[in-house]
């Protein structure tokens, strides 16, 4: 009936939303009663099996509620149940969490994680509810500050003992931040300043953290990544508020320690034999994408759109972490472009623990807390966790490359051919070398970047060619080579459309640097001798690739994970970047000149 279509199909949402209709009516009865004040709802001994099953339905539901079709009467049925649960789930998230004093008690645990299970189950995209009723309904409750009163108490132990429910309550709230509706009421019930203000702020102010304790992914560090992360997602919808970028800027500022303790582990400064783990990995990613975002704030306030008492509120913040991620970024680029060129020492730097072995083994890892690390490279690293290095590796190098195409102030020199509105303060932070094992970053290693990115792209559109054509023909397609992306990235963790935004920001990032460094007018025959050929070359190879992927069909391009109107996009962004080089007349032959 689930799988079905049609007649079918909506006979399976209507036996799902009965069944909710039912379990519903239970809970409202006297004997479950949840209204009941706070700490009572634990009492009762059936409660627990009429919260799972509605988990269960409403997950059902996730998946089956498109089966509905376009019968409207259905749907708006379907949605008043979901609301109906809404208001009683979210009553049960006061009664239960109030209530429970007693953390360690088994009995209020289970409530606890069920409560939290079913709305979070609520408040998916699949559920179908608008978020509006959310945000009404999480105030009448007063949802958000008992989350909140709840994480603060979750945090009150001691770095020797497990968090309580902090990492599920703050899963939870990260999917809740994605909606600008409920983000807004999130900031105005102090989820920053919470975060800044609370029994972890001390150790994180002190950078003393680890991703992992005694070869274990340390749940504490989990409950930083999520914060870096719930704050990232309401800077992108609060990011234009003075009072908010405060907060969030003041969150950078006070755990600036932490920051950058992650970021340099990753650049192999912080220890002799430096190592690429996931959760460290994990941890840069939710780094440079905040970074990302707050570049953009701070391209927003400068802008010439920004009315005046905005400007003001915001002149006296202190915005030099921007640099910092500057040079951040340009070296991330720098330490993953030369572990990409050396696959042996990049696979004797991967170091993978205990359950995280055993998940990216597919169950072939003993789950052990052993660690899992290989220095010689002769021996391989199995393939399903070299391409989840990789493809974690790629998700950093998209937010630092896009925060770098920003903050070098790239898209002012390349659409605008007004020199005196060029920023030459930005001219050398790569250095003009063709070489890519340099110390400093260097134009040289953003081309190493854009052969590999065209690497990639190539890969998966090939392997999701044959995967296609192999589908169409119903298994008698072409076998996929052995050697293919799937081996080495796997999709769909593995996204076309992530490696072509890495190279159009390096296309960009070198084009610009080199019509600063023709402008200035020093060193640059030598400049257009050693790179220019180079960079043309590249210019070329991936506009070829994107008119290849463009002739595909729609299905093999989605395979690759990416879409045909992203693939557009980019080739037109390379025409801008072939139109820039005509205009400065990069590798015409000409010497440079003076400023205009």
């Amino acid at each position: 009936v689930f799988t079905g279509t049609g007649a079918a199909g909506k006979a399976g949402v209507e036996r799902v939303k009965g069944l909710l209709e039912l379990v519903r009516g239970a809970m409202r009865t006297d004997v479950f009663g949840v209204g009941g004040g706070a700490g009572v709802f634990s009492v009762y001994g059936f409660h627990r099996p009429l919260l799972e099953s509605g988990l269960v339905l409403l997950r059902v539901l996730g998946r089956v509620r498109a089966l509905a079709g376009e019968d409207r009467i259905l749907a708006e049925s379907v949605h008043e149940v979901c609301r109906d649960w809404m208001s009683m789930v979210c009553e049960s998230v006061g009664n239960v969490l109030s209530g429970a004093n007693d953390w360690s008690d088994p009995a209020q645990q289970r409530d606890i994680t069920m409560v939290l299970a079913l709305l979070t189950e609520l408040v998916r995209p699949e559920v179908g509810l608008n978020p509006v009723l959310w945000a009404s309904e999480f105030e009448r409750q007063r949802t958000i500050p008992i989350l909140m009163e709840m994480f603060q108490k979750g945090v009150s132990g001691s770095m020797e003992e497990k968090p309580v429910f902090a990492e599920e309550v703050l899963l939870l709230l990260l999917v809740l931040s994605q909606n600008p509706v409920v983000a807004e009421g999130m900031w105005m019930y102090g989820v920053v300043v919470g975060f800044c203000n609370n029994t972890l702020t001390p150790v994180f102010v002190d950078g003393g953290v680890p991703a992992y304790i005694n070869s274990t992914r340390n749940p504490w560090h989990v409950v930083w990544c999520l914060m870096v992360s719930i704050v990232s997602n309401l800077t992108r919808h609060l990011g234009t508020r003075p009072v908010f970028v405060k907060e969030v800027i003041g969150f950078v500022q006070l755990y600036n320690v932490q920051i950058g303790r992650s970021i340099n582990i990753i650049l192999g400064t912080l220890e002799a034999d430096p190592r690429l783990t996931l959760g460290e990995l994990d941890e840069t990613n939710r780094i440079a994408d905040l970074a990302y975002l707050l570049i953009g704030v701070h391209e927003h306030f400068a802008g010439d759109a920004v009315v005046k008492e905005q400007r003001i509120e915001v002149e006296g913040l202190d915005w030099g972490f921007l640099d910092a991620f500057q040079w951040f970024g340009m070296h991330i680029v720098r330490r993953f472009v030369h572990l990409f060129n050396s696959r042996t020492e990049l696979e004797g730097r991967i170091v993978v623990y205990g359950k995280e072995r055993a998940k990216f083994e597919d169950g072939t890892g003993d789950g052990g807390d052993g660690g899992f690390a290989l220095t010689d490279g002769s021996q391989g690293v199995p393939p399903v966790i070299l391409r989840e290095v990789r493809r974690r590796m790629l998700l950093v190098l998209r937010s630092f490359m896009t925060f770098l195409r920003v903050a070098l102030g790239c898209e002012a020199i390349l659409r605008n051919s007004d020199k005196h509105k060029w920023d030459f303060s930005k001219l050398g932070a790569f250095t003009p070398s063709v070489r890519s094992q340099e110390v400093d970053p260097s134009l040289g290693i953003l081309l190493d970047l854009l052969r590999h990115m065209a690497g990639i792209i190539k890969e998966l559109s090939e392997e999701a060619a044959a995967r296609h054509a192999k589908d169409k023909g119903k298994g008698k397609g072409p076998a996929v080579p052995a050697s293919s992306a799937t081996d080495k990235f796997g999709p769909p963790t593995m996204s076309a459309a992530n490696a072509v935004l890495v190279a159009e920001c390096g296309l960009v990032l070198v084009a610009t640097q080199l019509g600063l460094h023709r402008v200035e007018g020093e060193n640059w025959e030598a400049v257009e001798n050693e790179v220019v050929g180079d960079f043309v070359a590249s210019v070329g190879e991936l506009e070829v690739l994107l008119a290849g992927a463009k002739e595909k069909d729609e299905k093999a391009v989605k395979l690759a994970g990416w879409q045909g109107a992203e693939i557009q996009d980019t080739i037109n962004l390379v025409k801008v970047v072939q139109g820039f080089i005509r205009r400065e007349r990069i590798g015409s032959g000409s010497s440079g000149g003076v400023r205009r």
